[in-house]
């Protein structure tokens, strides 16, 4: 009896063997990489189908603060500064300038602005244009806890950021990984228009298909007209891109359409650049 147990055993994986031998290796049935329906399909590379950023920093000036004063206090390498803000804006001949400037809502404001942070940013603003540096530059105002700055110099004061000169009237696109980006021209919502969109879309639904997996639509607007109009704008353009995703073979189960209106700008509403990043319709893969 004890040599016929380790006899079966035997047998049984021998037997094993020869099956997997003729179902894999002579018919060729086997999935080579079988991969579960809850296992997600690795993701490509990022793909950026435009190259154009959406908002690109560079670095702030050498310069601080006094705790409720405007006028900023210039670092001894500021005229190297200038220098560097010079070369960003030959390699972005139509890029403009935005200044943010950070105030602290326990500063007292001395200044004839609503607040500190727009004197400063102003203050800023009027310093590179008396450098000789020609550029079209808005400003802006952020609250910050500056209270570290009690006693001490300010340096993190304001913030730069400099918006890329986009086409006014053309749809602009960016991609990376799961994540797409449509920018639109102004009072426009269709996109079937421009052949760049669309295959950008298709190759975005083609990549959720095979994993799979669902896309959120999400509509944006810049703050010009009615609040409440945009929210309807913002959800017209992504139920249009929801449309397209359908139509490129997704089900209506595996796309979430939504606005969110003028409510999450990521650039000044200030400037046509701004207003321009903030009309989109952003597609992520979930």
């Amino acid at each position: 009896m004890k040599i016929i147990i380790p006899g079966l055993v035997v047998f049984a994986l021998w037997s094993t063997l020869c099956v997997r031998w003729y179902v894999c290796g002579v018919k060729e049935l086997c999935d080579q990489n079988p991969t579960s329906n809850n296992e997600l399909v690795p993701e490509p590379e990022d793909i950026e189908v435009d190259s154009t950023p959406a908002v690109e920093s560079f670095p702030g000036a050498p310069l601080s603060f006094e705790w409720s004063n405007w006028e900023p206090q210039l670092g001894n390498d500021f005229s190297q500064y200038q220098d560097s803000i010079q070369q960003i804006f030959s390699a972005e001949p139509s890029a403009e300038v935005e200044i943010t400037g950070l105030y602290d809502p326990q500063e007292l404001n001395n200044s004839n602005l609503d607040n500190l942070g727009l004197a400063r940013a102003q203050a800023v603003k009027d310093l590179l244009l008396a450098s000789g540096i020609k550029r079209s530059i808005t400003i802006s105002s952020q609250i910050e806890d500056l209270s570290s700055g009690i006693g001490e110099k300010i340096t993190k004061g304001v913030i730069y950021k400099l918006l890329p000169g986009m086409p006014a009237n053309a749809f602009v696109v960016v991609q990376k990984g799961t994540k797409l980006t449509i920018h639109y021209p102004s009072d426009t919502h269709a996109v079937q228009s421009d052949k760049r969109v669309m295959s950008a879309i298709n190759r975005l639904a083609q990549q959720a298909t095979k994993q799979n997996r669902s896309i959120l639509v999400v509509g944006h607007t810049d703050n010009q007209g009615e609040s409440r109009e945009n929210k309807i704008l913002g959800l017209v353009r992504a139920t249009e891109i929801k449309d397209i995703l359908m139509e490129s073979g997704m089900s209506e189960s595996k796309v979430l359409a939504e606005s969110e209106g003028e409510d999450a700008p990521i650039a000044s509403n200030l400037n046509p650049q701004g207003r321009h990043l903030n009309r989109r319709v952003e597609l992520e893969i979930i």
